[in-house]
């Protein structure tokens, strides 16, 4: 029980890390009309990334390849998750943003891809 939460952390930081490089991306390409407060739309994007590490650590103990596959498992896992959790945010902006969905399923890749090498790390040295 203790490997998920410490995945979960993992992955809720890694997507907390990178939420801040797609605040960087998004405000680069925001359209001029889509909020009068820029800064409630930077921190749903943030945050949608946030979800998403935190989902992606909470769906390590879902498990559909066998243990010898864990690598390609993982980018499997990361990428539908990343893909899912991003369609949100990403099609319901004014215009689509394909650029921000794209960049979750390869962020979602990048989280569980990640945490598992670590979790997996961990695991030998116990």
């Amino acid at each position: 029980m203790m490997k998920i939460y410490l995945r979960t952390l993992i992955s809720a930081g890694l997507g907390a890390i990178l939420g801040i490089f797609c605040i960087i991306g998004v405000s680069q390409r925001m359209p001029s009309v889509i909020l009068t407060s820029s800064s409630i739309y930077l921190l749903g994007a943030w945050y949608n990334r946030l979800i998403m590490g935190i989902m992606i650590g909470l769906a390590g103990e879902f498990h559909f390849l066998n243990e010898k596959y864990q690598i390609l498992e993982s980018i499997i896992r990361g990428t539908i998750i990343g893909a899912l959790i991003s369609v949100s945010f990403s099609f319901l902006s004014q215009p689509p943003t394909w650029t921000y969905f794209f960049a979750g399923i390869a962020y979602g890749f990048v989280i569980d891809l990640i945490s598992t090498l670590i979790l997996k790390k961990v695991s030998k040295k116990e």
